[in-house]
């Protein structure tokens, strides 16, 4: 069975939301990285068989973020390229379904990553596509309906971690620990 490993990493500054990083798309951030990432590991964007990428809060952005990074960064339109949206987490999964090809034979050298640029998750208005009649309409946060509220739970993020933290008893204390040992090893 073949080996899989990671030649190397790279990722954008983390910005102030609404800060100076505000005007890039996360494609365009994305780019950034894979270009950084390909050189530290000496690979050529023409060695690349397969681009994937994580990507939860895509609107606005394009379609198919993984081919606008992909072709952006000179690897071969030949090469396919995909995006993965699994809310949290859709950049590991991106990196674990890149495993999964180099395992199952399907490519040997795969670029994968995760990309978000949270300033710029537009507003919607719904129905506005067939024309506002009558009445008054609301601007729906793309931030909030799309990323923090849960539609099944019914609850945001916050609530949901309350929630779980009351029901499986883990007090406060163990959780700032968790969430600090997981940033150090970020």
């Amino acid at each position: 069975m073949p080996g899989v490993f990671l030649l190397s990493a790279a990722r954008t500054a983390i910005g102030k939301f609404g800060g100076s990083l505000a005007g890039f798309t996360a494609p365009e951030l994305g780019v950034f990285a894979a270009q950084a990432a390909l050189a530290r590991a000496s690979v050529e964007p023409e060695e690349i068989e397969l681009s994937v990428f994580g990507h939860a809060r895509q609107a606005g952005n394009g379609p198919n973020s993984a081919r606008q990074i992909a072709f952006r960064a000179s690897v071969p339109e030949r090469a396919p390229a995909f995006t993965v949206n699994q809310a949290c987490a859709s950049g590991m999964q991106a990196i674990a379904l890149a495993a999964q090809a180099i395992l199952a034979g399907e490519a040997d050298t795969v670029l994968a990553g995760g990309v978000e640029a949270m300033s710029r998750v537009p507003y919607f208005l719904e129905g506005a596509r067939w024309g506002a009649r009558l009445g008054n309409q609301t601007l729906v946060d793309g931030m909030y309906c799309d990323g923090f509220f849960c539609p099944l739970s019914k609850m945001v993020m916050g609530e949901t971690a309350e929630l779980l933290a009351s029901q499986y008893r883990i007090p406060r204390e163990e959780q700032d620990a968790y969430a600090l040992e997981s940033q150090r090893r970020a």
